[in-house]
Parts: structure tokens; C-alpha cells; sequence
């Protein structure tokens, strides 16, 4: 008996393969999400965080692995998205608070400034 896998490829660049079914038929009606919990059982992650992609297509949960294309020991590459981000911007944009360090919109306004030479 064959088992049909794919080797999943994660972040770190290392490689696992994946027990997909046993036989070409169950291979053809294997869901992405199928797939997905599959993947996030091994790695331990949340199937939320997960995006699926081969061959440069981020890979929908409804969807058949088959009609993908995707086969035996073909490769699957896995993003996970990670916690965190950065918080709500700052209410007057870029920079400290005494306006240094503004983004390049705001560069003019400093060149300018009255009394210096270059607004003269």
C-alpha cells in the first residue's frame, strides 16, 4: 500500500513530509483545510495562522488539493503568521517630539522653516 503525501516546506526552511491519504482516489477529495489541520497538528500551531501555497497560489480551504494540481510528494510551503504588530500610530505621524525624525512627506515643512537661509 502507497501512502500519498507532500513535503511541506516551513519558514525555517526545513522540510516534513505529510501523510496524506492511502490511495489515489481519497487523494483526489482531500481538502486544503483537511490538509491544513493536518499540518497545524504536527507543527502545533492554530489552523488560523497557517497560509497554504504552491506553486505561487495561496491555497483556499474549500478547495480540493487535486484541483490545485497538487500530487504526490508535491511541495507545499507554509507561512505562519505571527502574534504581535505594532500598536496604533502616533496621532501626529513619524518622530520624536520635538519633530525630528518626520517622514520624508514632512521633510519640506523643515527645509523651510522661517528664518532659514534656504527660505530666504
Amino acid at each position: 500500500m502507497v501512502i500519498y503525501q507532500v513535503m511541506v516546506i516551513r519558514p525555517d526552511r526545513r522540510s516534513t513530509l505529510m501523510d496524506v491519504c492511502d490511495n489515489e482516489e481519497q487523494m483526489k477529495k482531500v481538502t486544503v483545510l483537511e490538509l491544513r489541520k493536518k499540518i497545524c497538528d504536527r507543527l502545533g500551531k492554530n489552523p488560523d495562522d497557517l497560509t497554504l501555497i504552491f506553486t505561487g497560489q495561496v491555497l483556499e480551504d474549500g478547495r480540493t488539493l487535486s484541483s490545485y494540481g497538487i500530487q504526490h510528494m508535491s511541495t507545499i510551503h507554509v507561512l505562519i503568521r505571527q502574534p504581535g504588530g505594532g500598536g496604533p500610530c502616533e496621532p501626529h505621524g513619524l518622530g520624536d517630539r520635538t519633530g525630528r525624525n518626520m517622514s520624508k512627506e514632512r521633510l519640506d515643512e523643515f527645509n523651510h522653516e522661517p528664518g532659514s537661509e534656504s527660505s530666504r
